[in-house]
């Protein structure tokens, strides 16, 4: 079970998830806010130059918009044995975008076999055909839920409501053990109703599973009531796609290694750390001003040889919004798991190098090699896996790691996806990068990432429900993950990947690995560069919309981390107030 603290930081991906799934784009990260303009002191005002306009979205195609409409039942949580009528939650705005369709449902009940009715309650599954002018099929895939009785309680309409859950066959216990999770169904104020009873029936039906498990006297997984939806597609995707048979062996990272063991985080001094004397006083100094100038609190730590140098925090959680803002006055403190947001990326990223470093993926490969629903397809320029990475995949429409039928959705909009065109900053791509490793390892992705990188490394505070992001950390778990990174993949005597394989992944100074080069845009496999506010030219990592961002340079041998719930008011100052913070851990080294 996760933590509340870090499950509430883990909240914000969660409700943009529900978005996509109800059709709407989640939030972006917001553009730098300029300085206001200074009028000169003179007799007659000089009226400012009108600000540049802001570049206009590129409009999204039919295609696009096709795959953000979702397939609705009349009644996906049910009680007798017929399924339900089905179609789009918006029928008509789908005719103007393919035409008329016609749609079949397959229906699958828990154990993945085809099924005619639910002969009775727990986990159905439909697999939904949508058929439309001469162009391959469409599918998508649907949760479906029966429950036991005749009916809902009276007065009692939402199918989360626990009396409904309690009398439709859910167990006591189970129910009492839901209670204190915070991963759960959350809907956006324009979700349909429609919507919120397909999401219902994916709530009822982890509920479902977690009984059944419990009559059967079988343990229950770590996954949240909803990871154990998405580990049920997976399982069932492995079967439809056939992936069962091609990638039969578990998934099986980190492995031992013999000889010398990589450095581990650990205390020592500030000598063994090769940082002068007053480096506490330096690096203090510079973040207790940040903080009490901007009252956003925030936590530090930065790691040298592997020794800890800093693990503190500062001011308050302002910007903490879990239970209604109630902590947002609470202090700081370096336990503190504040949201990743996109700094989430860099952790997908080292996880997708597992599976390049055992040889099961090349990134340069076109991704129909790995997904079985993009081949056939005629396209202008196939999509390479290291294209989804680099943000220059061509996705445009709201699709993500929560869409359980990602692929299908990807094969319908693949024609017209501008592939290695533009850089599009979009977590699509780092979505279908996750389903490859899904399919290949038999894992959803929070389990697989908690399994062979997280857990591993003893990272407990680190949630991560995405490949794009969202989750919690605190900073010195982060910085774990940052000393495997700069230690060529090992940590301890546990190896994740080789050096080598870390190189494949890393941004090339300068320019992009993609035809035409973009000087200013410089991305790896879920890596950033980060060559500025004096750190050297070998530095990477990534940043997150919250603040928090995890830094490596090779050249120094230094990692630092820091979290935080959001960045301020202003960017521009944000960013003017953490190249000040890393001035001071740069000059805080002796043996630079």
């Amino acid at each position: 079970m996760m933590s509340r603290a870090v499950a509430r930081a883990s909240n914000v991906l969660i409700r943009a998830a529900v978005m996509v799934l109800a059709g709407l784009p989640a939030a972006c990260r917001r553009e730098p806010v300029p300085e206001p303009v200074q009028t000169p002191p003179t007799v007659e005002a000089v009226r400012p130059a009108a600000p540049a306009p802001k570049p206009v979205p590129e409009p999204l195609k039919p295609l696009e918009q096709f795959v953000s409409q979702r397939i609705v039942f009349q009644s996906p949580v049910f009680y007798e044995p017929t399924f339900s009528p089905y179609d789009f939650d918006n029928a008509a705005k789908v005719k103007t975008l393919i035409g008329p369709y016609t749609l079949t449902a397959t229906f699958y009940d828990a154990r993945m076999e085809k099924v005619e009715t639910a002969s009775k309650p727990g986990r159905y599954a439909a697999v939904v055909e949508i058929k439309h002018g001469e162009g391959r099929a469409s599918r998508r895939f649907v949760t479906l839920c029966r429950l036991a009785g005749e009916g809902r309680p009276e007065g009692r309409a939402d199918v989360t409501d626990p009396v409904v859950l309690k009398a439709g066959g859910v167990d006591e216990q189970v129910l009492a053990d839901f209670a204190t999770e915070t991963d759960r169904p959350r809907f956006s104020r324009n979700a349909s109703p429609a919507m919120r009873e397909m999401m219902g029936a994916i709530l009822a039906a982890g509920l479902m599973d977690r009984t059944q498990l419990k009559a059967e006297g079988k343990p229950v997984p770590k996954d949240s009531v909803m990871q154990l939806d998405r580990q049920w597609w997976v399982d069932f995707k492995r079967r439809f796609y056939g992936c069962d048979k091609i990638y039969p062996d578990p998934f099986v990272c980190p492995k031992p290694v013999e000889g010398e063991p990589a450095p581990v985080v650990h205390e020592g001094t500030l000598a063994q750390a090769g940082m002068k004397p007053d480096a506490h006083e330096t690096i203090d100094a510079a973040c207790e001003t940040w903080a009490k100038q901007e009252m956003i609190g925030f936590s530090l730590c930065v790691v040298r040889h592997g020794v800890i140098v800093v693990n503190k925090a500062y001011g308050k959680q302002a910007g903490n919004l879990a239970d209604g803002g109630a902590h947002k006055d609470d202090p700081y403190t370096p336990d503190t798991a504040a949201p990743m947001a996109s700094m989430a990326k860099f952790l997908g990223g080292l996880l997708f190098m597992e599976f390049v470093d055992q040889g099961l993926i090349d990134p340069d490969e076109s991704v129909d090699k790995y997904v079985p629903a993009l081949r056939g397809i005629e396209v202008k320029r196939p999509m390479t896996v290291r294209d989804c990475y680099l943000h220059i995949a061509g996705f445009n429409a709201g699709v993500g790691d929560f869409n359980n039928d990602l692929e299908e959705m990807v094969a319908d909009v693949y024609p017209v996806m501008e592939v290695g065109v533009t850089h599009r900053y979009h977590g699509g791509g780092l979505a279908l990068g996750g389903k490859v490793m899904e399919m290949m390892s038999g894992e959803c992705f929070p389990r697989l990432i908690r399994e062979h990188l997280l857990d591993p490394l003893g990272c407990s505070s680190i949630q991560t429900p995405g490949t794009s992001g969202g989750g919690g950390a605190t900073a010195i778990d982060l910085v774990k993950i940052g000393q495997m990174t700069l230690s060529g993949g090992v940590y301890g005597n546990l190896r994740f990947f080789r050096p080598e394989t870390l190189a494949k992944a890393m941004p090339i100074p300068g320019h992009d690995r993609w035809d035409p080069p973009d000087k200013t845009i410089r991305w790896g496999v879920g890596i950033k560069q980060f060559d500025i506010d004096g750190l050297s030219e070998r530095a990477f990592g990534h940043p997150g919309a919250s603040g928090t961002c995890l830094v490596v340079d090779p050249k120094y041998d230094l990692v630092i981390a820091m979290t935080r719930f959001e960045e301020g008011g202003s960017f521009k100052a944000f960013l003017k107030k953490k190249s000040v913070m890393y001035k001071a851990i740069l000059d805080s080294i002796e043996d630079k």
